[in-house]
């Protein structure tokens, strides 16, 4: 059974490299390129959805996006059509066809997104430095980012800090020749409604004295929910004079297999005056830009409540689920955390006073080292993959695959050869 099994993923991989052989070969104009937008959840669409917002107005590109089609995710099949208005291919559409560019903000679907197939940008999401068990390596640069051979699967890997590039090349300088740092498209969204601050708390119904706690989690056995959410709850009800906006990630609102309701499911079900539930689809952040204080749990995006310069709570996450030398593990070690046993109250007045806010504003600048320039970088990376000028001429850019240097060229020549 197991050999006939083999046989055929063989002879699947087989077929549909020739069918993307096949595809390759009909006619089209020089100037024009298709590209794959690879989208795994509605988390996916707010990376993806900027990229393609950049790019959409220009005539001579054809989008199309590929997400799955798997009742579990099926709470977010309108955020992601909302996100990526754009022709969609089902994936095993996808695989057949040869395009000139995909572009993922996450790992997964190997056969498809690597660039023995076609160029490929991965733009990640959120700020490595969270640490998936049973994997080496923060998630972002960690073994899913390689192919067999440990070169990188990517064509470019889009960063925002210069620090974080270095951390890579320090133990792993192939990987780290497919990174381009060109800053933040998010970061940049973020730091552009900071100022309309008092307007989104407005918009969203907090009054201008009313403390607002924004909770923000991960996915799996270590999401705040999982771990500290009945101790949570009982510290919600306990404190109705503060706002709390609950966000959990969209995986917790999938099904349970044993039937019981799912954290999601619970949350929506969840009637509290003083709560609310931000759902997948709605936006996060105008709710963290509107919060006084965040309680977070490894969820990359707690880093994004350092570049806003909020004072954040953690709760108790393993020490080795987060890699060392991160901005993540630095923002655990100047913020406090929240134990159940004790009151929540008192660990936000503690957050208050000792509210590290230079340290915070360093590391908001270690985070993102060009911002305010992510469009531009990345519009630049985007056209150079294509072998497009952003002016309209055709230009080859068929060495476009790392950061630039010769030498890093050169190493991914020669893996790329060694895979054919």
């Amino acid at each position: 059974m197991g050999r006939a099994h083999d046989v055929q993923c063989a002879v699947r991989r087989m077929a549909k490299r020739a069918l993307r052989a096949i595809h390759g070969l009909a006619p089209r104009r020089a100037d024009r390129r298709s590209i794959l937008l690879l989208c795994q959840n509605g988390l996916m669409a707010d990376y993806l959805g900027p990229v393609y917002e950049l790019l959409r107005e220009d005539e001579r590109l054809r989008f199309f996006v590929t997400y799955p089609r798997d009742a579990r995710i099926a709470h977010e099949w309108e955020k992601i059509e909302r996100c990526l208005p754009v022709e969609c291919l089902r994936l095993g559409v996808a695989e057949c066809r040869r395009f000139d560019l995909i572009v993922t903000a996450d790992h997964g679907y190997e056969g498809l997104a690597t660039r023995r197939n076609c160029p490929v940008l991965y733009t990640g999401h959120g700020m490595t430095g969270k640490v998936v068990e049973g994997e080496g390596g923060d998630y972002g640069y960690g073994p899913r980012a390689k192919l067999a051979d440990g070169s990188p699967r990517y064509s470019v890997m889009l960063e925002a800090s210069e620090k974080n590039r270095a951390r890579v090349a320090a133990r792993d300088p192939l990987l780290a020749s497919a990174i381009r740092v060109v800053g933040s498209l998010q970061d940049d969204a973020l730091l552009t409604q900071v100022g309309q601050r008092a307007a989104l708390r407005e918009a969203l119904g907090y009054s201008l004295d009313e403390r607002v706690v924004l909770v923000q989690s991960t996915w799996g056995p270590h999401c705040l929910f999982r771990t500290v959410g009945e101790a949570l709850l009982k510290e919600i009800a306990a404190n109705p004079s503060t706002r709390f906006v609950l966000s959990l990630h969209p995986h917790e609102y999938r099904p349970n297999a044993d039937g019981t309701p799912s954290w999601g499911e619970r949350l929506q079900a969840l009637r509290l005056p003083n709560v609310d539930v931000r759902a997948p689809g709605q936006a996060w952040i105008p709710t963290l830009i509107a919060a006084d204080f965040v309680l977070t749990d490894h969820t990359s995006l707690a880093i994004y409540a350092a570049l806003a310069e909020k004072p954040t709570i953690w709760v108790p996450v393993p020490q080795d689920l987060i890699a060392e030398g991160t901005a993540l593990s630095r923002l655990r070690a100047i913020a406090p955390t929240w134990e159940p046993k004790q009151a929540l109250e008192d660990a936000l007045v503690v957050s208050a006073r000792e509210h590290p806010s230079e340290e915070l504003l360093a590391l908001a600048r270690e985070i993102n080292s060009c911002p305010g320039e992510a469009a531009g970088r990345v519009r630049s990376v985007v056209y150079e993959l294509l072998g497009l000028d952003p002016r309209g001429t055709t230009i080859d850019a068929r060495d476009v695959v790392t950061n630039g240097t010769t030498r890093d060229v050169a190493q991914l020549k020669a893996a790329d050869a060694a895979l054919r």
